[in-house]
């Protein structure tokens, strides 16, 4: 996966061809590829994933402006809301069913100084 200011493409190195590619307003600031390859995610100001060859945008208000994200399962994920704004929270997010669950809300940061790593 790879992000040039505000495009983010998915290119397959063994082919030499490009699989998909999308834009965001702003750059991304975090990104994913499943451990064998099968999927990826980006966050940024929305949430795209790429499963069973599909893209899509997850159009929810509560995955947005996204800081960062972890990969805690073979198809879960984690992902930390900016960390500064009054809502900020953990989900997590089931990506073969895009169910997801609040794991907390995160409060730490509001009134920090910014800073690219965050421990969450």
């Amino acid at each position: 996966m790879f992000s040039e200011h505000e495009d983010v493409l998915l290119f397959d190195k063994n082919l030499n061809i490009e699989v998909w590619r999308t834009s965001m307003y702003g750059n991304a600031s975090c990104g994913l590829v499943g451990l064998i390859n099968e999927w990826a995610a980006i966050g940024g100001e929305r949430l795209v994933i790429w499963f069973d060859n599909k893209l899509q945008e997850i159009n929810d208000p509560k995955l947005i402006w996204i800081h960062d994200m972890r990969q805690v399962g073979d198809e879960e994920i984690e992902i930390l809301t900016d960390p500064w704004l009054e809502n900020s929270a953990v989900w997590k997010l089931i990506l073969r069913t895009l169910a997801k669950r609040k794991i907390k809300n995160f409060e730490e940061h509001r009134d920090k100084p910014y800073q690219e790593k965050i421990e969450w």
